[in-house]
């Protein structure tokens, strides 16, 4: 790619809520896929490709967040067009030879070359949106937006996506009526008809469509997780890749203890395939988005969440009720032993270089926004203290999810009813299938609704280096953060508020810092959130908030 290229997202103006049955907008700059922002979706897909990619916006003061890191920020005036958003930014871009326009609400999945407009990969039966139809010579012929004539016609939809020389915006940008400003189809028109530029073929994922969004979002999760996860949507099946034989026979398990009542808060699994070829679960698809999609970047009113948490405690309350075998006197070690695991993991990994931000607060004490805190190791000693404690008084177990975390819930925002995934399948201990701390899952569900788990796993939090051994972290709290953990308060009562589903959940927090190793400010901001439940339980995580 030439050197003197870069990626323009084109970020301004607002967009409704997906899924909040409201007037209600929020900036498109916070458009998201699922739980990631489509913003971090584009940056990551040209920063791979080393171009510089840029967002311009007219969010007043947008916040520093790690989703946004990779991003040069173009602050540009509110303007009432897209095209004048696009000619805006172009006067602070004249360095380069060549750029890449690239609506924020479509992603890219394949990488263009100069003079190309992008067009979805098939036929479309045209809505709002401009595109081409190609009659039996192959002709293109410019269907646009405005022209409702051509509503329903089978044609390729024009993605908004354009490959351009700089030179060649200049002159044709500004020629735009104002009749055609809410429109680059009229732009992509102009550089076919006066510049011959070409048209390039690729995945539509588009996320400001309503009837595409579903196929778009999956398309997206399929690509993002490597094809691990793909949706196969003739079948409406979700088929997952399963890392051996012997996975695929405890799913199978664990769905076969399942009561008929447990059973139905679960989607079918479908087929399990043991295959040498392919080892995979399919299972039947559930068109809800996640809780964390929900909680993260939705404006759901609190009917809808007391409705959402009253499902969950039901969920709760009938998958511990299956019979199991108590485990024995050795197995009743099993969080502890867990931390013990991870943080001896988490000593080799922090010798490296990479790691001298983790490996710094965990030989010695830090502080942060002003609070200070022992050094990691020491946090780690204590709540294996705590959690010995909680085991040699006989912690209860039941049956378990294991893994009850907002983003393995799905939850249909209008009638409350959810579903869950992925439960925990792990052989890494001797327990029966299935089996944990009752109280585990109250920990996941509070790791997530009270801690913040999912904005720092998503990238929404912001952290920096004062001094030495001095931080700050800010994380992006929802607007109505207050009001759900009310709700799940009080649904829940005390069980979730309780001295040992704190220890757990702090657990949870140390525990999982290896796991997130491709990030050493991830690391850290876990590692702040579950020190603070140790170190300063009265401490609210709102201390921290990104409001």
């Amino acid at each position: 790619m030439h050197s003197k290229t870069c990626a323009l997202i084109l970020g301004s103006s607002t967009t409704l809520y997906n899924y909040s049955g409201t007037q209600k907008r929020k900036h498109f700059s916070f458009l998201n896929s699922g739980v990631s922002l489509a913003a971090e979706l584009i940056s990551n897909f040209y920063t791979k490709k080393n171009i510089p990619t840029y967002l311009a916006t007219d969010m007043p003061a947008i916040p520093k967040l790690e989703a946004f890191k990779k991003l040069n920020i173009l602050e540009v005036e509110s303007l009432s067009s897209v095209t004048e958003t696009l000619a805006a930014s172009l006067r602070e871009l004249n360095g380069f030879d060549e750029i890449i326009i690239n609506p924020i609400q479509s992603i890219p999945a394949k990488q263009t070359s100069v003079c190309n407009i992008v067009l979805s990969d098939k036929e479309y039966l045209k809505e709002d949106w401009t595109s081409v139809d190609f009659n039996s010579n192959k002709t293109p012929h410019f269907l646009f937006k405005a022209q409702s004539f051509s509503y329903g016609k089978k044609s390729y939809a024009f993605s908004g996506r354009l490959h351009c020389y700089l030179k060649d915006l200049l002159e044709l940008v500004y020629l735009t009526l104002p009749g055609e400003l809410d429109d680059l189809g009229h732009l992509a028109y102009k550089l076919f008809a006066h510049k011959s530029y070409s048209f390039f073929f690729d995945k539509w994922l588009d996320l400001s469509h309503t009837d595409l969004k579903l196929e778009s979002k999956m398309n997206i999760i399929s690509s993002r997780s490597f094809h691990s996860l793909t949706y196969e949507s003739k079948s409406k099946v979700i088929r997952k890749k399963m890392n051996s034989t012997s996975s695929v026979s405890r799913l199978e398990s664990y769905y076969n203890t399942l009561t008929k009542e447990a059973a139905l808060y679960f989607p079918c699994l479908v087929s399990a395939d043991e295959g040498t070829d392919m080892m995979s679960c399919s299972f039947e698809f559930i068109p809800h988005p996640t809780l964390s999609e929900l909680f993260l970047h939705e404006d759901l009113g609190i009917i809808s969440w007391v409705n959402i948490a009253k499902q969950l405690k039901d969920v709760n309350d009938c998958i511990s009720s299956i019979p199991i075998a108590q485990p024995t006197l050795q197995d009743n070690y099993f969080s502890s032993e867990k931390l013990r695991i991870r943080r001896a993991h988490l000593e080799k990994l922090i010798s490296g270089e990479e790691m001298k931000i983790i490996s710094s607060i965990y030989e010695s004490a830090f502080s942060v926004c002003g609070i200070h805190y022992p050094p990691l190791k020491k946090t780690f000693e204590d709540v294996d203290t705590h959690l010995r404690q909680l085991e040699d008084e006989g912690l209860e177990y039941a049956f378990s999810h294991g893994d009850l975390c907002f983003n393995n819930i799905l939850a249909d925002p209008l009638s409350g009813i959810v579903k869950v995934i992925d439960p925990r399948i792990s052989s890494e201990t001797t327990l029966p299938l299935g089996v944990l701390p009752r109280l585990y899952d109250l920990a996941k569900l509070k790791h997530s609704a009270t801690y913040m788990y999912d904005s720092i796993v998503n990238n929404l939090f912001d952290l920096s280096c004062n001094s030495t051994q001095s931080f700050h972290l800010k994380v992006f709290v929802p607007g109505k953060y207050d009001m759900i953990n009310t709700v799940f308060k009080d649904v829940f009562s005390k069980a979730i508020n309780s001295h040992s589903v704190n220890i757990l959940t702090a657990s949870l927090f140390l525990s999982m810092l290896p796991l997130h190793a491709e990030s050493p400010r991830r690391m850290l901001s876990l590692a702040v959130i579950g020190s603070s439940i140790i170190n300063h339980p009265n401490q609210s995580t709102l201390h921290f908030s990104l409001r």
